[in-house]
């Protein structure tokens, strides 16, 4: 007997559980055989729901009718619509859901993802259109939104950083403007109350002194300057060196990760073909 498989829907459920069994590759390497690794992959794909059109246009109308995307990105608020956008699937009957917070939010990211190349391609090809499904409309929409409102959320930001802005700048001049009356008052008392010197007319000895005493103190802040452009100088150097070495990571990291992708599309076209071949039997 010969099944008919969806090889897109199929392909997606591995992709997702390699990025699963990769990303706990990464968290742990030492601890996960090439076996361990394989297992995992098998696992995921029999577990995983396979998500239709109908799953899709579902997502898309919670979606819509949620907007994520109003709330601060990476905030707890974000998270916790996302979190309703499952729960809200998971509860309907037709289609049915198996899904977490996660997998919706990646399932979004990866129709955006198709969306965004089906219209680049259609660009490159002159004068042709092709009809948009249900799907895509949906998704098309919250893209709109989604930047109506990342817009509106930069221009309240904006707004309330000057607005911090003016209120740190007055207090400061308010407090400025304080410690001068302070200061210029107690200076009026100092002098009001200080006894009159006695005039008396410096000698030659006296001069020599003064400018001794006035050359060391241009001595002293001299080498106060040096000493704080040393300090400054070392800051820098270190900092640059800080630089270096997180270039040289974020460089290994990308090597790895290269690396990994590789192996992660040998490994997907090697599973299709072995599970090819048990739906043939």
């Amino acid at each position: 007997m010969i099944v008919n498989i969806n090889h897109e829907s199929l392909q997606e459920n591995i992709q997702n559980s390699l990025n699963q069994a990769l990303a706990e590759f990464l968290k742990h390497p030492c601890f996960i055989t090439y076996t361990t690794f394989i297992s995992f992959i098998f696992s995921k794909c029999r577990s995983n729901m396979e998500w239709t059109e109908d799953h899709d246009h579902s997502l898309c109308q919670e979606i819509l009718a949620l907007e994520p995307f109003k709330a601060k990105k990476g905030s707890i608020a974000r998270g916790q619509i996302w979190d309703q956008i499952a729960s809200n699937l998971n509860s309907l009957e037709i289609p049915r859901f198996k899904v977490t917070k996660r997998s919706v939010r990646e399932r979004y990211t990866l129709l955006v993802e198709k969306l965004k190349k089906k219209l680049k391609e259609e660009e490159k090809a002159s004068g042709i259109e092709t009809d948009m499904n249900d799907v895509e409309k949906a998704l098309e929409e919250i893209l709109e939104k989604e930047a109506d409102a990342e817009n509106t959320l930069a221009t309240d930001k904006k707004r309330v950083d000057n607005a911090k802005a003016v209120e740190m700048r007055n207090r400061a001049m308010e407090s400025m403007r304080t410690t001068q009356k302070r200061n210029q008052g107690d200076e009026d008392k100092d002098v009001e109350n200080a006894p009159k010197p006695k005039k008396t007319r410096r000698s030659g000895g006296d001069t020599v002194a003064y400018l001794r005493e006035k050359n060391d103190m241009v001595q002293k802040e001299l080498e106060l300057h040096k000493q704080h452009l040393k300090v400054e100088s070392r800051k820098q150097d270190e900092f640059q060196k800080q630089q270096q070495a997180m270039i040289q990571m974020m460089a290994q990291q990308q090597q790895q990760f290269q690396m990994f992708a590789s192996m992660q599309q040998q490994q997907t076209q090697v599973i299709l073909k072995l599970l090819e071949k048990q739906t043939k039997c």
